[in-house]
């Protein structure tokens, strides 16, 4: 884009008599924020001179799997960096999470300003398949040892492996700071088949009113656990999300003995968290795993 004038490398600050204008704006600990939590076209606005800045773009969370023992959602890609940019409008892009509850979830979509790309997360996979690709990878089924999808370099982490049977247990989602778990046998400390967890970045997160788990961005999804009563009556709640918005993975009573089915829950939006895994009997309800939350874009500048 014509209006950017530095690299990676350049100093947070304004040079010269700058202003910039856009999305919702914050003052904190001697910095400018502004925070864009949906797409806007000419969003940001630089009104003179040119200003060094440093950015935050999160990609939108994939959905997780749908059939049985569905992997969690991989989280949207985390991009920090900093750069000069001259006086101008510049269009701010929001990826929108996966969408879940469907026999067809989708991956997240991308973010972006300035012609940087954050990707989105990559979706679960459904039962007995691998995970897909995406800024971070989403989880592989279960019943086998499928492979969660892989995260792009700098962006991501893969997603777990899913577990053979008894029980069957898929793979977390990738997050942007760890790699998605695999399902395990060991799957009562809620622990296994976790999603990864996100990247932190605590002082952006505090001073905007943004993030999760005390400033984290980019959590994978819970994969989902099927045929797995006794475990799942112990243990009463299905897999883990990653920190930083990722969604919890679904538990199946598909075999009685008295735990309750519980649904998977959603990423939470502007986090790029994925969506939690399905598991059996969503095959039939039709609630399938859950979407992926939305991304968000962040802005800050030394005054």
């Amino acid at each position: 884009m014509s209006g950017i004038v530095g690299g990676a490398g350049a100093r947070s600050g304004i040079l010269g008599l700058t202003s910039a204008s856009g999305g919702t704006e914050y003052t904190n600990d001697g910095y400018r924020y502004h925070k864009f939590t949906a797409t806007s076209t000419n969003g940001f606005k630089v009104a003179s001179q040119h200003i060094n800045l440093e950015y935050l773009i999160v990609g939108g969370g994939g959905a997780g799997g749908h059939t049985g023992f569905g992997g969690g959602g991989g989280a949207g890609g985390v991009l920090h960096g900093s750069m000069s940019v001259k006086h101008g409008q510049y269009t701010v892009t929001i990826g929108a999470g996966g969408t879940g509850g469907t026999a067809s979830p989708t991956n997240g979509g991308n973010s972006s300003i300035f012609g940087i790309v954050a990707y989105g997360g990559g979706k679960g996979s459904g039962y007995g398949a691998e995970g897909y690709t995406g800024g971070s990878g989403g989880g592989g089924g279960g019943d086998q040892d499928y492979q969660g999808g892989s995260g792009i370099s700098g962006q991501g982490h893969e997603g777990g492996h899913g577990q053979d049977y008894s029980p069957e247990v898929s793979g977390g989602g990738g997050g942007a700071g760890a790699r998605g778990y695999d399902g395990s046998n060991l799957w009562p400390t809620r622990r296994h088949s976790k999603g990864g967890d996100g990247a932190k970045y605590s002082d952006w997160a505090t001073a905007t009113s943004s993030g999760h788990n005390s400033g984290y961005f980019g959590g994978g999804g819970g994969g989902g656990v099927g045929r797995n009563d006794i475990l799942g009556a112990a243990a009463g709640h299905g897999a883990y999300g990653g920190l930083g918005g990722g969604g919890e993975g679904a538990l199946s009573n598909y075999a009685g003995g008295g735990a309750a089915n519980l649904w998977a829950t959603a990423g939470i939006v502007n986090t790029g968290g994925g969506g939690g895994g399905g598991h059996p009997d969503n095959a039939t309800s039709g609630a399938g795993g859950y979407a992926g939350g939305s991304g968000i874009v962040l802005i800050r500048y030394l005054l």
